[in-house]
């Protein structure tokens, strides 16, 4: 019978023992949890913090495209603009030729003129188009001019003899000079501010 004492007290002992190793077992499960959940909220923070970047990145990147796309778009919209104004502009020269042929013969008098200032002193040869008629007699009037009539040429060329210089006064050269030198200008004009 004392045997049994024994047991109930080794029994006691091993329960004890079990209940210690559940209760670490428990605090060891609760703390492997507790270090899982924080590493989780570690990384969904970092992965949070990736992705906001990544979307900000994206949405600058998306901002600077439309912003280039919108400027691309009103450069090209200008152009377009910037092309009807000289395209009426030679539909008004053209229609000017026939309406006020003496305003119109008074403008290549200044072309030939600023065209003959730029050229060395001497003989010059004037290209000229062939209906400019009446310009074709006063430019015959001048020193050191020599007058070929020219089909379709829109306007006046003069050059030296040798024909190494020249200074192109046609039409269509006068119009894509006056862009060139002055696109800025004629865009204040037309559109306000510039870009």
């Amino acid at each position: 019978m004392d045997e049994f004492p024994l047991a109930i007290a080794l029994r006691r002992e091993i329960d004890a023992e079990i209940e210690a190793l559940e209760r670490r077992a428990v605090e060891q499960g609760e703390a492997l949890v507790a270090a899982a959940q924080a590493k989780c909220r570690k990384l969904a923070t970092a992965t949070r913090s990736r992705l906001e970047e990544e979307c900000d990145l994206r949405l600058k990147r998306g901002l600077s495209r439309l912003d280039l796309d919108s400027r691309n778009s009103l450069l090209r919209f200008r152009e377009r603009e910037l092309d009807q104004v000289f395209q009426l502009a030679e539909e008004r020269l053209a229609t000017m030729k026939s309406s006020s042929p003496e305003r119109y013969q008074q403008l290549f008098q200044g072309v030939y003129a600023r065209c003959r200032a730029l050229l060395p002193k001497g003989e010059v040869r004037v290209r000229i188009d062939k209906d400019l008629e009446e310009l074709q007699g006063w430019l015959q009037q001048q020193a050191q001019t020599e007058v070929l009539p020219e089909a379709r040429l829109e306007g006046l060329v003069v050059e030296s003899l040798d024909g190494r210089l020249h200074c192109d006064g046609t039409i269509p050269y006068l119009l894509r000079t006056l862009r060139r030198e002055r696109a800025a200008d004629l865009e204040r004009i037309l559109f306000g501010e510039e870009l």
